[in-house]
């Protein structure tokens, strides 16, 4: 699947907000970015076997797995920027995305890994 860049994250945050499908003036609008720039960015997603581009837009099962993986290691980035060092949440989001594009593909898939195992163990009670 690849690594993502912060922007192609916050391209499929925006797919994945609409739930099922959504139009690409409705991610301009929520970007704030101009529809030849997010038709240009959709059409590399696309490409890469992440969305589905018609009249609407949708993620494949490749890119609801990837962007999964990216969602939750923002959410546990976010989590211990403002628990534990006390950054807004606001900044603690928009700094966890652009870290999370940062790790390379073993990086991420360590770091998914390690998050499930935890989950599991908490779970078991064993944390």
């Amino acid at each position: 699947m690849g690594k993502l860049t912060a922007s192609e994250l916050r391209y499929l945050l925006a797919i994945d907000e609409g739930k099922e499908k959504i139009r690409m003036v409705d991610i301009s609008k929520k970007t704030g970015i101009s529809k030849p720039s997010v038709s240009q960015a959709v059409s590399k997603l696309e490409k890469r076997g992440l969305v589905v581009k018609g009249e609407l837009l949708s993620l494949t099962e490749d890119g609801k797995a990837i962007l999964t993986e990216y969602k939750d290691i923002v959410l546990w980035l976010q989590n211990h920027l403002s628990i534990h060092c006390g950054v807004s949440e606001n900044i603690a989001y928009q700094d966890a995305l652009g870290v999370a594009c940062t790790f390379s593909d073993v990086s991420r898939a360590g770091i998914v890994k390690f998050m499930r195992e935890m989950c599991e163990k908490q779970k078991k009670g064993g944390i």
